[in-house]
Formats: C-alpha cells, sequence, structure tokens
C-alpha cells in the first residue's frame, strides 16, 4: 500500500513509501531536479556544443579564406619574377619568409616535377615531394585541406607559366601550411 504524508513544517514536501517497507522513501524534490536537469540544462549543453561548432567551422573558414587570398597574392609574385626557374630574387625570398612566419607556417615552392625549390624551413630544399594535393594542384587545381588531428590548414594552388603564350602550363605549386 502506497502512504503519502505531508510534513508539519510547512513545506512542500511529500514522501512516497514504497510497497515494501524496508526502502528510504523518495522525496519528489529529486523528481523534480532530475526532471529540470533534463528538460533544461542538458539541452542548453547541446545547443551550447552545436553553437561552438559552428563557431569553429566558420572560423575556420575565414582563415582559409585568408590563406588562399595570401597564396594567390604569393602565386602572381612568383609567376611575375619567373621565380621557379631562378629563385634568387631576394626580395620575394623574404616575403615568402615573412608570410611563412606571420602565419606560424610553413611556404614551400615547388616545381614541376615537383622539386621542392624554395622551403622556409630550409630542410627540404632540393628534395622531390611527392603528396596528392600537391598532384592535383600540378593539374591546374587550387587544392585547401584541413587537419583536424594536427589543427594545421593546407592550401596548394599552381603557379602558371610567366610567358603570356602558354599561359595554361603549370610549371609549379604553391604550398602554405598553417598552424591553428
Amino acid at each position: 500500500m502506497n502512504r503519502v504524508t505531508f510534513i508539519q513544517s510547512g513545506d512542500w514536501d511529500t514522501i512516497i513509501m514504497s510497497k515494501d517497507r524496508e526502502r528510504k522513501p523518495k522525496s519528489i524534490k529529486l523528481y523534480v531536479f532530475i526532471s529540470i536537469i533534463a528538460v533544461a540544462v542538458i539541452p542548453g549543453m547541446l545547443i551550447m556544443l552545436g553553437a561552438l561548432r559552428l563557431y569553429e567551422d566558420r572560423s575556420l573558414q575565414s582563415e582559409l579564406t585568408s590563406v588562399l587570398a595570401e597564396a594567390k597574392l604569393l602565386v602572381n609574385q612568383i609567376e611575375s619574377v619567373g621565380y621557379i626557374n631562378d629563385p634568387t630574387d631576394d626580395a620575394l625570398t623574404t616575403n615568402l619568409s615573412s608570410v611563412g612566419n606571420a602565419y606560424f607556417g610553413r611556404i614551400m615552392v615547388l616545381d614541376s616535377p615537383l622539386k621542392v625549390v624554395k622551403d622556409t624551413y630550409g630542410v627540404d630544399e632540393g628534395r622531390i615531394v611527392v603528396w596528392d594535393n600537391a598532384v592535383t594542384s600540378l593539374s591546374g587545381e587550387t587544392v585547401n585541406s584541413f587537419d583536424r588531428g594536427n589543427s594545421v590548414i593546407v592550401v596548394t594552388v599552381p603557379i602558371r607559366s610567366a610567358y603570356s603564350n602558354e599561359r595554361n602550363r603549370v610549371d609549379g605549386v604553391l604550398i602554405i601550411t598553417k598552424s591553428t
């Protein structure tokens, strides 16, 4: 038999006695508290997580757009001075290094056989880099990617021929990596 008892303190406390008298009485306050958690707090946390994810995605997209714009400016400079064939332009080398430092990242300029012409880290110059993003850019396509595990944005942009009659020929690839 269930029994409902009111406590004399005047508070709205109801004690529900279960059928077997060995169990402790349960308070309605506990049920109200659990209901408030289930109805208010949990959906609020889910909304907050969704908003945070949306902010991260928009921030990432903004950074990606910024890196891509900078990459296109650098590619125009590389094309205009013929840096692929003669990487001795000190002004452009300094510009590549300063952009790499500003992004806390790395910039590599590759020629058409994917040999590293310039590496702002100075580690891979003269080596051949076989990487799917670089190969894709060598076919004339710009590639953007984000590595969530390492928190790195990678942008690869094709460098076209400096000669006007061969404008569709790709002479190399510019790779920019930026830490986020």
